[in-house]
């Protein structure tokens, strides 16, 4: 039988994700590249290094991180979520029969 590959443990990458976003959110405006973070997060494992990119990208997928420039990840800034993307619309809902809906 061949070997099989050991994974990083769940904990750790969830250490490494509470870590990641304490360092983004202290610096908000702040943007640094994967070996920055891994610095200051003192993740000096090439298999934890790994894990670190990943959570990268899968967060920069999930829109929880910013990517402003290619390689550099900053926080989200809570604020300007929160009122600069929202439109509102007034008026009423007119249901038709087949179930579809419009605002008039």
């Amino acid at each position: 039988m061949s070997k099989q590959k050991k994974s990083a443990p769940n904990h750790q990458r969830n250490n490494i994700v509470k870590a990641l976003f304490t360092l983004l959110e202290q610096n908000e405006n702040t943007s640094f590249t994967y070996t920055q973070i891994a610095e200051r997060l003192q993740i000096k494992e090439a298999n934890a290094k790994n894990i670190l990119i990943k959570k990268l990208v899968s967060l920069k997928e999930q829109k929880r991180i910013l990517e402003p420039e290619k390689g550099y990840y900053q926080a989200v800034n809570k604020l300007s979520n929160q009122s600069s993307n929202r439109q509102y619309h007034e008026g009423t809902v007119d249901i038709t029969g087949k179930g579809n809906a419009y605002i008039i």
